[in-house]
This record gives C-alpha cells, sequence and structure tokens, in this order.
C-alpha cells in the first residue's frame, strides 16, 4: 500500500473515531478525555521531536506535516474541544450576542484564514528566510512567528471578505 492509501485510510479511521462528538449522541467524558489526552500527548511528542531533531542537526527541523497523524490527533482534539466548549454554552445559553457576533464573523472567515497561513508561512520562512533558529531562541520566535501568520491570515481573509464580488469567489 503507497503511502497515499495510508494516509487516506488513518483519516478515515481517525473520522470515525472522532465521530464520538456525533450530534446524534452526546459523547462521554471518558471518550473526551481519550481524544483530549491523545491532543496533548501528540502536542508534546511534535515539540519534543522537533526541539531534538533540531539541536542534532542544528536546523529548523519539524514534525508538522499537513498528512502526520500526530498533527491529525491535535487537529481533531482541538475540534472536539471547541464542539465541546460551545455545547456546553449552548446548554447554559449564557453566551452574549456580542459574542455570538464575533464567533460568527471568525466561523465565516476561517477557511479563508486556512488557504492564506500558508502563503504567509511561505513568505515569512521562505522569502524572507525567518525561521525559529533565526531569531531569537525557538521559545520566544515560534509563538511570535505563529501569531505574526496568523494575524496577517485573518486580516487578508477579512479584507476579502469585505470585497463584495470577491468574496462569493474566493473565499
Amino acid at each position: 500500500m503507497d503511502k497515499t492509501n495510508r494516509g487516506l485510510k488513518f483519516k478515515v479511521e481517525m473520522a470515525q473515531f472522532s465521530r464520538v462528538t456525533d450530534n446524534t449522541q452526546q459523547s462521554s467524558r471518558k471518550n473526551r478525555a481519550v481524544v483530549f489526552s491523545l491532543a496533548v500527548l501528540s502536542c508534546g511528542f511534535m515539540i519534543a521531536s522537533g526541539h531534538i531533531a533540531s539541536v542534532r542537526t542544528g536546523e529548523a527541523t519539524h514534525f508538522f506535516g499537513n498528512l502526520a497523524p500526530f498533527c491529525f490527533l491535535m487537529a481533531v482534539g482541538v475540534f472536539v474541544f471547541i464542539k465541546s466548549w460551545c455545547d456546553s454554552f449552548e446548554s447554559k445559553r449564557n453566551l452574549s450576542m456580542r459574542f455570538q457576533n464575533l464567533f460568527a464573523y471568525f466561523s465565516k472567515i476561517s477557511f479563508g484564514v486556512y488557504l492564506a497561513h500558508a502563503l504567509f508561512m511561505i513568505i515569512v520562512m521562505d522569502i524572507f528566510n525567518i525561521t525559529p533558529l533565526t531569531v531569537l531562541t525557538p521559545a520566544i520566535s515560534i509563538p511570535i512567528i505563529a501569531t505574526t501568520i496568523i494575524v496577517l491570515s485573518v486580516a487578508l481573509s477579512a479584507l476579502l471578505n469585505a470585497i463584495p464580488k470577491i468574496k462569493d469567489w474566493v473565499v
């Protein structure tokens, strides 16, 4: 079985596992705890392995590939966390209208942010050659670089959503 098919098979299996958040059934605390634990362990593994590999090679090395199983586990964990958090607020009905509008707006531009972040990663890391090892220490530079990329992506997506003809075609 080639790499693409293995990755697709893994994604299908994880998608079936992530059905613990299906609307027809309420996920139990135990299932959520397992998903959260896997996400935290995946995050810890990626940080530790990236740090160890970077120290050994002297180059910025990371394990955040788009098809990496650990990245996928983190995404599932974030999804389950946000869904359970929103469900808890929905059941209490105590979200302010301002927060609901803000949440709806970010939901609206989130796909554009997802698409734009790859562009800004290329611009920041490849064109300007800014990597976690070229600016201060990785503990400081990674959050700065990530925040910069996210802010630029949100700004571009918001700008494109503000243009009437473009928002229908692009984002």
